[in-house]
């Protein structure tokens, strides 16, 4: 089980990559890009702008798009293998929503990036969408499951998944309280991260198992 765990675990802190990459392919954009006014989307366009997002007027133009796409495609499979690999890890059954949940969220971030914004837009969109909503709805359920064994660690991860939550509000419903990119941002980013905190916790915590036995 120790490996099993360890296995899943490493695949949610490599999901680091998702900024990682993100800044990476940021730098080579060939047009100005804002965090406030873009959306990670866009630098996943495989063609130059101009593109029309729901009248949302996009000109980004990168170079490196396929390894955006290709980051929302692994890092999405990443969070499927980590949550089916560490669930024996778990507080069960109060986890098992929020892994199954966890486990929609990548199969939907994959989706989105073998659907480019400007090659399939409602299926990106649509995706995108589910993904945003059940990672932190999961990102919710598992910090509730944790407030028993792991209380510190419970508190943060629900803190991040009503982030999500919030942000994905402000942006589903196109509030202005925030710029677009802002909000998306605030979405994804805090649960994003915290699967990478889940992983590295659960490394460390399955090492510290393995000495003492």
């Amino acid at each position: 089980m120790s490996r099993q765990v360890v296995v899943g675990a490493a695949c949610w802190t490599l999901s680091i990559a998702f900024f990682v990459r993100q800044a990476i392919v940021q730098a080579a954009t060939t047009r100005p890009y804002s965090l406030s006014r873009n959306l990670i989307s866009d630098l996943g366009i495989t063609a130059c702008g101009p593109f029309s997002d729901g009248g949302y007027h996009v000109v980004v133009c990168s170079p490196l798009y396929p390894l955006m796409d290709g980051t929302f495609v692994a890092v999405g499979l990443l969070q499927v293998a980590g949550a089916m690999a560490t669930y024996r890890a778990w507080p069960l059954p109060r986890a098992y929503p929020g892994l199954i949940l966890l486990i929609l969220a990548g199969i939907g971030l994959a989706l989105a990036g073998l659907a480019p914004e400007n090659v399939d837009l409602s299926l990106h969109s649509t995706a995108a969408m589910f993904g945003i909503d059940f990672l932190n709805i999961a990102m919710l359920i598992l910090g509730i499951a944790l407030l028993g064994p792991t209380p510190w660690l419970g508190v943060i991860t629900v803190l991040a998944g009503i982030s999500g939550i919030t942000g994905a509000i402000i942006f589903g419903e196109s509030l202005t309280v925030l710029p677009i990119g802002t909000a998306e941002r605030l979405a994804v980013y805090p649960s994003i991260a915290m699967v990478v905190v889940l992983g590295i916790y659960l490394l460390v915590k399955t090492r510290h198992v393995t000495n003492a036995a």
